[in-house]
């Protein structure tokens, strides 16, 4: 008896001893959440759980995004430039390129449903000497504005809410335009928007921009970097957005005028 209370014993020392160890190697480096031995960007977001009780003190960058209230909006691809009026009345004025090589105007409204902007518009375009009604229904998962509304996405990659903490990984977004010409069908077309983003550890983030207009892909890719020690987050809606309004090489934003 007296061995086995001795050899008791001497386990929950050696446990004791143990779970000692344990604790120590895994609280050496504060704010290590994930336990790898470094600080990263999943470590500095770990807060994002409690959103009600984030403070100026702890080291993320949260922005409540905005939808679009109003204002001309414009962006220029491929030489050439499409603006958006979008005025508080609800109603819309779009001007862009058409197929052939001039500039389409056309009016309709806009509307946001919960997070997801809808865009109504209607026009007229000559093909030789013939006038045809267009007219160009446009629908975005997400559309919102960074904080001082200077610039318009239509498409952001975000991912669900309820995936927070966990910012690392891919998001995705997208957005359709229907452009449909009633009298001539043959000449309706589909475009559609898929925006897919990765985020890195190191804070580091590549996107990809696939714009198919019937059944032709056009890629686009760009890249950039969000400070790893205060990651700026975008929150709208249902959904939250890495910070990619900072890199000087994305051009899917439309710019306020």
């Amino acid at each position: 008896m007296k061995f086995l209370k001795n050899t008791q014993k001497g386990i929950m020392i050696i446990f004791f001893i143990m779970s000692c160890i344990y604790q120590t190697s895994y609280a050496t480096i504060p704010g290590d959440v994930d336990g790898n031995g470094r600080i990263n960007l999943i470590d500095c977001i770990h807060l994002l759980n409690k959103i009600a009780s984030i403070t100026n003190e702890n080291s993320i960058h949260l922005i409540q995004a905005k939808p679009l209230i109003h204002g001309t909006y414009s962006q220029i691809r491929n030489s050439e430039k499409t603006t958006y009026t979008f005025n508080e009345d609800g109603s819309c004025v779009r001007v862009g390129p058409d197929d052939f090589g001039g500039s389409l105007t056309t009016k309709g409204t806009w509307h946001y449903e919960n997070e997801s902007l809808y865009i109504n518009t209607s026009g007229e375009i000559m093909i030789f000497i013939a006038t045809y009604q267009v007219n160009i229904d446009e629908y975005y998962q997400a559309a919102f504005t960074n904080e001082d509304a200077s610039k318009l996405i239509m498409a952001p990659p975000g991912k669900s809410i309820d995936t927070m903490p966990h910012i690392l990984g891919r998001y995705s977004g997208s957005g359709e335009a229907f452009v449909t010409l009633p009298t001539m069908p043959y000449g309706n077309k589909t475009i559609s928007i898929e925006s897919i983003i990765d985020v890195e550890s190191d804070g580091s983030w590549k996107s990809v921009v696939t714009i198919n207009n019937n059944g032709k892909a056009e890629i686009e890719n760009y890249h950039g970097i969000v400070d790893p020690s205060k990651p700026t987050i975008y929150v709208f809606g249902s959904s939250f957005y890495p910070d990619i309004f900072s890199s000087d090489l994305e051009t899917v934003y439309y710019m306020r005028e």
